[in-house]
């Protein structure tokens, strides 16, 4: 009898057990997979065993939750996981008790780096590439370089953190793109970066001098270049900055050169150094500037600019009546870079004053007044004062020209005269109007700013120096002010 017993309690534990595992084995195994990018993860699995959610674990941490959908998929980002190291992936499936009923196997991924930034400095012998990543882990850096003929980029060299390309192997320009990578086991590389153009530089040169030996010549002296280049360019303008300009082309071995200009003008001038290579050419860096007037004809029909700066005394700062008004005077003469300290011509001084008051003077930009005694000697002043702090006020003819003959006389001009007369009016018949004139080497120049704001080119200059003589008078009738006689 009790061998029976024995025999039945092990067959009920055979079943039990078998039970048991059977019990076991219809929960389904968790398991994942997944792939690192170069900034962030991606998981996937395939389970449907009454998860609700999957709980996600970083290098033992926990991340984020993804609730249980059709995708059975989850990313994440680099951060604030470390770009260009292994991590460590586990998941684990919750029922809707918030239990876990299944966790998977762990993976091991390597992040690949984040995706470069590429930056670069030419010289005189190639340029130098630098490459860097804004975080995380990086082994080193695998170039890229334009094919043209095949359109695509072709692997160029590996490099740590720079690399130098010497101009034998350069073009006119070359373009790059970079991958950042990280190698463990194997190598794992980052996305391209964006691309990069790199053009090599020509050595800077310094110019050293600039004079006018005769009529309408410039000549120029600058230091030898070194080093491979096929010559010099000299640029020049007329005008106040390089926006327009010409271009004059000089041979390697010359170190100073004359050119043949308009005698009497105002020239800007700067020379640099240039290599014709495959595909087009390298520049160097512009020289500094040298400004200067070339030398006038002699008994020519006077040029203004070349009278303004040579021929029209000059003396120190004049005074109005009324400190207030000198004070905002210079104010003005100060936010157009022609106050005492400034380095510009007379006659840039004048054309630059003039400009102003056409175009900006009132652009309701605020008061120009100044703290300062409000006392002043003459009508004008007074007037000019008050239309200078009444922000933005447009003033009349008389205002607008005082305005102007105040600028000049604190640019230190003592031969400028309002004048007032009767002119032709737009509807026809004659009107009253005030304008000023200049005295220059014994001709007469009128000056209209206010007339200048009809026009619809303020910046042309149609009433700016004209000249006064017979078949170029302003008026028929005209009287002056300011002035101790007549101009005749």
């Amino acid at each position: 009898m009790k061998k029976g017993l024995s025999i039945l309690l092990i067959i009920l534990t055979v079943l039990s057990t078998f039970a048991f595992s059977l019990s076991a084995a219809a929960v389904p195994a968790l398991v994942i997979d997944g792939k690192a990018y170069d900034n962030y993860y991606k998981v996937w699995w395939k389970y449907d065993s009454g998860a609700v959610k999957y709980n996600v674990y970083v290098d033992g941490k926990y991340d984020g939750v993804k609730k249980a959908d059709s995708s059975k998929s989850y990313t994440f980002t680099t951060d604030p996981y470390t770009a260009g190291v292994k991590h460590v992936i586990q998941i684990k499936a919750v029922d809707k008790n918030d239990k876990v009923i299944a966790t998977s196997n762990k993976i091991t991924r390597y992040l690949a780096p984040l995706v470069p930034t590429l930056s670069y400095t030419g010289n005189t012998t190639g340029y130098t590439i630098t490459a860097k990543v804004s975080s995380g882990t990086v082994h080193g850096f695998a170039l890229y370089k334009y094919n043209a003929s095949k359109d695509k980029y072709e692997f160029y060299k590996n490099f740590k953190k720079s690399i130098t390309i010497n101009r034998g192997n350069t073009k006119f320009k070359d373009t790059y793109r970079a991958k950042a990578y990280v190698t463990y086991s194997k190598t794992y590389y980052s996305q391209l970066s964006g691309y990069i153009t790199c053009v090599p530089k020509m050595e800077k040169i310094t110019l050293k001098s600039a004079s006018s030996p005769d009529v309408g010549k410039i000549t120029l002296k600058w230091t030898a270049a070194s080093g491979s280049f096929t010559g010099y360019q000299i640029q020049y303008t007329t005008y106040d900055s390089f926006d327009v300009f010409r271009v004059y082309g000089v041979a390697k071995k010359y170190t100073s050169y004359t050119l043949n200009l308009i005698p009497g003008i105002c020239y800007k001038l700067r020379v640099r150094t240039y290599k014709d290579v495959s595909g087009g050419r390298v520049y160097g860096s512009w020289s500094g500037v040298k400004t200067l007037y070339t030398k006038p004809r002699v008994g020519a029909t006077p040029n203004t600019k070349y009278l303004l700066n040579y021929k029209v005394k000059v003396s120190k700062p004049g005074s109005t009546g009324c400190a207030r008004l000198n004070n905002a005077l210079d104010r003005i003469l100060k936010k157009i870079g022609c106050g005492s300290d400034s380095k510009y011509y007379l006659y840039d001084k004048v054309r630059f004053a003039y400009r102003y008051i056409a175009t900006e003077q009132f652009k309701k930009n605020g008061s120009l007044g100044a703290k300062g005694s409000s006392s002043y000697s003459t009508y004008s002043e007074g007037a000019v004062l008050r239309m200078l702090e009444n922000y933005g006020s447009t003033g009349s003819c008389y205002e607008y020209n005082y305005l102007f003959h105040y600028l000049c006389l604190r640019m230190g001009l003592k031969n400028t005269y309002m004048v007032d007369g009767m002119v032709s009016a737009s509807g026809g018949g004659r009107t009253g109007h005030w304008w000023m004139m200049m005295k220059i080497a014994g001709n007469n120049y009128y000056f209209d700013p206010r007339m200048q704001r009809y026009m619809s080119d303020n910046t042309a200059l149609n009433f700016y120096c004209l000249p006064l003589n017979g078949s170029n008078r302003y008026s028929d009738y005209f009287r002056f002010y300011d002035a101790k006689a007549e101009l005749k």
